[in-house]
């Protein structure tokens, strides 16, 4: 069958319509005529027709000029996007979660970095027994400069120690996958929003469309892949994990996954892809899958409020809290100043009309 080109299936199905019409006139069914060419109409819309453009609906971004666009997407999803190589040479992706005067501190999965953490038995002499020592081997973050229109300029390595970690497991053993790294030296980067529990809860749905930025297959430079959410109901081991329709490869783990927030106006981390996800596998070897799982952001929160991390997203929740309150008060300062300088003009009115 010879697929044909939107404008001619589109007359076809208008000059159906058409035809349909006077045929249907004929016999006076004012109520079939209606009933039948709105199911005409619905076939010419989901072949692209005018009806749908007439339907669209904006989103916040696309109301943004086209340099606003880029340099939201930019800042708040590729800038914050790095790649993570383990003590053996292991390589995924991360991103940055807090840039400030504390430090830089990326998250990344376990299972990439899990060759850095490293446990032995030693005896204790004076309780007579042996203890689990721990021993963390750093590893190595790369971070990415690019110019104005987003080409690659440079890259920039840095040593990283991990600072805390949950594991990756089985069904009965994960725990959330989940590695925080602080960098040796801070560096000036973006980082994410990471998207609050209760907005999450609330805001994320079903066939939302989604961003993941990583570096599948340990790619040169991070770049993104669009898909929408295909659940929120799966779990492993209790933990809730969200399940993505979005291409990635080996590699693509520690990715963050994105969803822009109109009551926002920017995008924020819902997920930390941690998993493949087989039954969207492309190959038997498993090199390939259109089904990620991720760790949900509600998962994240309570990995930092575990570890004591929980401040390097809330110091930002409070600063956008405090803008908001500012911008507030501002707005109230002014609205009264206005209130006041009009009471003002109108005595002096009053007072010149007595003169």
């Amino acid at each position: 069958m010879v697929a044909l080109p939107g404008n001619v299936q589109n007359a076809r199905c208008f000059r159906v319509l058409r035809h349909s019409w006077a045929l249907l006139g004929i016999f006076g069914a004012g109520w079939v005529r209606w009933a039948f060419c709105g199911s005409l109409g619905a076939l010419c819309s989901s072949q692209g027709g005018p009806r749908r453009a007439l339907h669209a609906k904006k989103s916040s971004e696309a109301s943004l000029p086209d340099s606003d666009v880029w340099e939201l997407r930019r800042d708040q999803m590729i800038l914050p996007a790095t790649r993570v190589t383990s003590a053996e040479g292991k390589a995924g992706s991360g991103f940055v979660l807090s840039d400030s005067s504390n430090g830089t501190y990326v998250l990344t999965c376990h299972h990439l970095v899990r060759d850095c953490i490293r446990q032995s038995d030693r005896w204790d002499p004076s309780e007579k027994s042996s203890k689990k020592v721990e021993q963390i081997l750093p590893c190595t973050v790369e971070t990415f400069r690019y110019d104005p229109n987003g080409r690659h300029l440079q890259t920039v390595k840095t040593s990283a120690e991990i600072v805390a970690y949950c594991l990756y497991g089985d069904e009965w053993t994960f725990e959330g996958d989940l590695a925080l790294l602080k960098l040796k030296a801070p560096v000036e980067i973006p980082a994410v929003h990471l998207i609050s529990e209760e907005d999450f809860l609330k805001e994320v749905r079903p066939l939302d469309p989604v961003i993941m930025v990583g570096c599948p297959d340990a790619s040169e430079v991070p770049f993104p892949t669009t898909g929408h959410v295909a659940s929120l109901s799966d779990v492993r081991a209790g933990i809730g994990l969200m399940l993505s329709q979005v291409m990635g490869n080996p590699g693509s783990s520690g990715s963050a996954v994105y969803r822009f927030s109109p009551e926002r106006s920017r995008y924020e981390a819902i997920a930390l892809h941690a998993l493949m996800d087989f039954r969207g596998k492309l190959t038997d070897e498993g090199h390939g899958s259109f089904l990620r799982l991720g760790v949900q952001a509600p998962e994240i929160h309570k990995f930092l409020r575990l570890h004591q991390f929980s401040h390097l997203v809330q110091q930002e929740m409070a600063e956008e809290a405090e803008a908001a309150t500012t911008g507030t008060k501002s707005a109230k300062k002014v609205a009264a100043t206005g209130t006041k300088s009009a009471k003002t003009k109108a005595a002096g009115g009053t007072k010149t009309a007595k003169g």
